[in-house]
């Protein structure tokens, strides 16, 4: 009896030994691996996710998880960090906790202007891109220039000019060159050879004035009239070549009280004050002057007057043509500025 009881209890013991096997192994045939194909990408990339059993078996409808958060598979990531991968399913254990490394990517910004052959006086426009998506607070460097804000730069002068756009995270844009032309109704003509126009300014008279001690409008008195005067001259310049450089000059007299102490600058409002003097020009072998005597034509139209050195320069139309026809000058656009030239006299101090 003894040894048929003793048989019993290592059947017994064989039986347990192997359900407690079998639980084991489908305990470990419940445990989810999470899989992607590649565990270090770039931000903005995506990852697909699956998830095995320990017999490699594929297992669907499985819930992805990143940094605790559900989500999408697959699933992009646009943001620069470390981050924890889980999957987790109704009946399986959730598997462990993978690392997604996103490194983040440095685009290269392109610079694009509304024109890259544009005539003076014209504006141009600046946009900026990364790979197809639009940057906004970008600075623009304008080469030999330094940096200028806003994105419309004024074409102001002849010639080629360089620009790249900077912005912090980001690599320099290629440079752009854009070619600023003259107009090509704006020109001079000396002895029939033609001039382009590429610089226009105004320039006045100035003394020191010692009560102020600032510069001021030099008075000058006509010897004929008795008039009093504030002179200014308008060049013309074609620089495109310095030593071929040659000038057009037009000097002006605006009439005014001989108290004035403010810069009456030649407008279409003052126009009936204002007279030519006389119209001079130079180029690398000749000069020549002319009083208003020897010109046939003098148009003048002052379409907007010049106000600060830091707006937009004034506007003025003019058309000049001498009784020999040997000179000719027409232009309509922009003055860049109000330039200042002190005469040798200073304004004595007051008693």
């Amino acid at each position: 009896m003894k040894q048929v009881l003793k048989y019993f209890v290592v059947l017994l013991l064989m039986f347990f030994g192997v359900g407690c096997s079998n639980d084991d192994a489908n305990a470990e045939l419940k445990e989810l691996i999470i899989k992607v194909d590649k565990s270090t990408i770039n931000e903005g990339e995506s990852i697909f996710f699956s998830a095995r059993d320990v017999n490699d078996k594929v297992i669907n409808e499985v819930d992805y998880y990143v940094n605790n958060i559900k989500v999408s598979n697959p699933y992009k990531f646009n943001t620069v960090g470390t981050f924890n991968v889980t999957a987790k399913k109704n009946g399986y254990k959730n598997s462990k906790a993978i690392d997604i490394l996103v490194n983040r990517v440095i685009k290269k910004l392109t610079l694009i202007a509304s024109g890259t052959e544009v005539a003076i006086g014209e504006d141009v426009l600046f946009n900026v891109t990364a790979e197809g998506s639009v940057i906004s607070d970008f600075s623009i460097k304008y080469v030999g220039n330094g940096l200028f804000s806003g994105n419309t730069w004024y074409a102001n002068k002849i010639g080629t000019h360089q620009f790249y756009a900077v912005k912090e995270g980001f690599y320099d844009s290629e440079i752009i060159s854009i070619n600023v032309k003259p107009k090509e109704d704006q020109r001079f003509i000396i002895d029939e050879k033609e001039y382009s126009i590429d610089d226009v300014y105004l320039e006045v008279y100035t003394a020191y004035d010692i009560n102020s001690g600032k510069r001021v409008p030099y008075i000058y008195t006509d010897e004929v009239t008795n008039r009093t005067y504030q002179k200014y001259r308008l060049y013309a310049k074609n620089s495109s070549a310095p030593l071929l450089q040659s000038e057009f000059i037009v000097e002006l007299r605006v009439y005014v009280a001989s108290t004035e102490t403010n810069f009456v600058v030649p407008n279409q409002e003052n126009i009936k004050y204002t007279k030519v003097s006389f119209v001079y020009f130079f180029t690398q072998t000749k000069s020549r002057a002319y009083a208003l005597k020897d010109l046939e034509t003098v148009n003048f139209k002052w379409i907007s007057p010049f106000e600060h050195s830091y707006v937009k320069p004034g506007t003025i139309s003019y058309q000049i043509t001498t009784k020999d026809k040997k000179v000719e000058i027409n232009y309509q656009g922009e003055y860049n500025g109000l330039r200042f030239r002190d005469d040798y006299e200073i304004v004595p101090q007051s008693k």
